[in-house]
């Protein structure tokens, strides 16, 4: 089952944000993946190397990391919610999604990039999201099948969305 980590970062004596960032989502991995080695794919995104089946997604903001753990391939971004995402909705949004809020918009389009594990796509014409009253995100990348996006807030100052198990039931740890 998926589980999805979202802890806040603490920066070191002598530690620069960056470093503090990856020190975190490193430490977290770790802390759950017991014996995990950590590399990178072709398009630069954390991987297990050592376990087949062990699949990860990272994300970080300003204060916070996120980290998606899975059997399946999985994705996360968060961004802090005084951020503003006003300047990129006509870079990345199609006509029908200009009433997506900003901030949906962008973590839904980010996640997806993730989830799809390719360099190159354009968020406006490969990513599409829908979203319904009822806090709902989907997307699909090149028409493919969509697939649910799940929010975190937790009443704190960020917003995450993710990416687990698709169709399977998801377990979000506290």
């Amino acid at each position: 089952m998926g589980r999805l980590f979202i802890e806040p970062i603490e920066v070191g004596a002598g530690q620069t944000r960056r470093e503090a960032e990856g020190a975190a989502w490193r430490a977290i991995v770790r802390r759950e993946i017991p014996g995990a080695e950590i590399g990178y794919n072709e398009v630069g995104a954390p991987i297990v190397t050592n376990m087949k089946g062990v699949h990860i997604g990272v994300a970080h903001c300003r204060g916070w990391v996120a980290v998606a753990i899975s059997e399946e391939p999985c994705a996360v971004d968060i961004e802090t919610t005084d951020r503003n995402f006003d300047n990129v909705v006509e870079r990345i949004a199609t006509p029908g999604e200009m009433e997506i809020p900003p901030i949906l918009l962008w973590l839904g389009k980010e996640t997806l990039y993730k989830y799809s594990g390719r360099k190159g796509l354009d968020f406006k014409r490969d990513l599409h999201l829908s979203y319904s009253e009822e806090c709902l995100l989907y997307g699909s990348i090149c028409d493919e099948t969509p697939v649910r996006i799940d929010l975190s807030d937790d009443g704190q100052d960020f917003l995450a969305s993710y990416i687990l198990e698709v169709g399977t039931p998801i377990i979000k740890d506290e």
